[in-house]
């Protein structure tokens, strides 16, 4: 790189001897004084012919005094004339007095039959100011201890809440596991309630009537009520009638028309229906007795139709 600057600049000394060949261009500076550290700006310009070729020569290299960062070059025109005008930007860290645009050149064609100097421009790079009157000394402190906060053990925090969930989820899960086994293995037993035949049903219901005393108290429309649900309720599980949506009429119908009920047990439902229906809806009063007298024609009838089960054992 040396070798390589020293060319240049030799160069650059025989072309400058040839007073025929070598041309000066002066470089201007945006400012003459710059503080440390400032952006420096040093531009100029050289006639331009778009059918020849412009080469830039630095023949410095950067320093740690002076360091040359960009060069931006752009076309202008000026008095009918072409130009391309170069700007070079500087950066210095140490003050003192510097000279731009030294070992700077452009040399016009290919074969360097025409150079252009670049003319140095010096400017000054300022310290900065230190008022030493304002700048108040103080004694040298030890190190200070940093007091504890509880910011500094709550990642720990978090990673033990962290760890103690993984602890009861992985719990969980092992539990979650056994009894899925255990209930395999043993599977649940499922307790089936023995079937209570509709016969038995319904006299149990019509002892419970019985002992509700509702005739006693005068309440006939409820204790009729509740007859002919009862017979409704063992109506329709005994042979499937359902009698609950139906009208009196409807279910003497389809009773009569059941082969497994006798005559005699229709006429018994007959009477049932019909005083239930004059008490319930022409509120026809009744006495104990009737009342007694139909509870116990409807026992009869339950008794009379109830399905008959058949024995296993073998006859003797």
């Amino acid at each position: 790189m040396k070798i390589k600057n020293l060319i240049i600049v030799v160069l650059l000394a025989i072309f400058s001897i040839n007073i025929t060949i070598g041309q000066t261009v002066i470089g201007v500076a945006d400012k003459k004084s710059y503080n440390i550290g400032d952006r420096i700006e040093f531009s100029f310009k050289i006639p331009f012919d778009a059918k020849v070729s412009q080469t830039l020569i630095v023949g410095k290299s950067n320093s740690d005094s002076l360091e040359l960062h960009t060069t931006i070059i752009d076309t202008i025109r000026e008095n009918n004339k072409d130009y391309l005008h170069y700007k070079q930007y500087y950066t210095s860290f140490v003050s003192g007095t510097k000279n731009l645009g030294e070992g700077v050149a452009v040399k016009i064609g290919d074969s360097a039959d025409k150079i252009f100097e670049i003319t140095p421009m010096r400017i000054e790079i300022l310290e900065y100011p230190i008022d030493t009157t304002k700048i108040e000394i103080k004694d040298i402190k030890t190190v200070l201890e940093e007091k504890f906060t509880f910011k500094e053990i709550l990642p720990i925090i978090y990673v033990l809440l962290a760890i103690l969930i993984i602890i009861i989820g992985i719990c969980m899960l092992i539990r979650y596991i056994k009894k899925k086994r255990q209930n395999i293995e043993t599977p649940e037993v499922v307790k089936v309630e023995p079937k209570i035949s509709p016969h038995i049903k319904a006299l149990q219901s019509l002892e419970d009537l019985r002992k509700k005393k509702l005739s006693e108290r005068k309440l006939q429309k409820q204790y009729y009520t509740e007859l002919t649900e009862i017979i409704w309720i063992y109506l329709e599980e005994r042979f499937g009638i359902c009698a609950s949506e139906m009208t009196s009429s409807e279910i003497l119908s389809q009773v009569k028309a059941n082969s497994s009920i006798s005559q005699k047990d229709y006429k018994i439902l007959d009477d049932v229906f019909f005083m239930s229906d004059l008490v319930k809806f022409a509120k026809y009063e009744t006495d104990q007795i009737i009342d007694k007298n139909l509870l116990t024609l409807t026992q009869q009838f339950v008794i009379n139709t109830k399905e008959e089960i058949e024995s296993n054992e073998p006859n003797k």
